[in-house]
C-alpha cells in the first residue's frame, strides 16, 4: 500500500492542521510498510505539534522511538530524539529539548562512525 504523506504536509501549508490530522490518521497504520510506519508517525507528531497537542506528539514519537529500537535503526532513532528534541522547544521545555539534542548528536556520531567503516570496506573490496 503506497500512501502519499504529502497531502498532510500541503494541508498543512494551507493552514488546515485539523484536516491533515484527519487525513493521517485515515490511513491504517497496520497495513504500512516499515518505511511508512516510520513517516506516518513523523508526520502526525509533527501535525500534532502544530495543533499544540503536545503530549499526544510525545506519546506518538515514544512509539517511533520504540519502533527504532526494536528494529536497531539508528538513523531513524537520530530522527526520533530529533523530534521529541522539537516537540520539547515548541511546548517551552528548553532544557529537556536540549537534552534529546544531546542524545541525537550522539546517535548521529554513531552514524557516521559507522558510515565511514562502511566506505573503508568498500574501498577494501573495490581495491581503493
Amino acid at each position: 500500500m503506497k500512501v502519499d504523506f504529502s497531502k498532510a504536509f500541503i494541508l498543512l501549508d494551507e493552514n488546515k492542521a485539523d484536516e491533515a490530522k484527519k487525513y493521517i490518521l485515515s490511513i491504517n497504520f497496520e497495513e504500512l510498510n516499515n518505511e511508512d510506519k516510520f513517516t506516518y508517525l513523523n508526520s502526525l507528531g509533527y501535525i500534532l505539534c502544530e495543533l499544540k497537542e503536545f503530549d499526544r506528539a510525545r506519546g506518538n514519537y515514544q512509539r517511533y522511538l520504540d519502533m527504532a529500537i526494536t528494529t536497531n535503526d539508528k538513523e531513524n532513532l537520530h530522527i526520533a530524539y530529533h523530534q521529541f528534541a522539537m516537540t520539547e522547544r515548541l511546548d517551552s521545555k528548553y532544557d529537556k529539548a536540549y537534552q534529546y539534542i544531546e542524545k541525537a548528536k550522539k546517535t548521529f556520531a554513531l552514524l557516521q562512525k559507522r558510515m565511514y567503516n562502511l566506505k573503508r570496506e568498500y574501498n577494501y573490496f573495490i581495491g581503493g
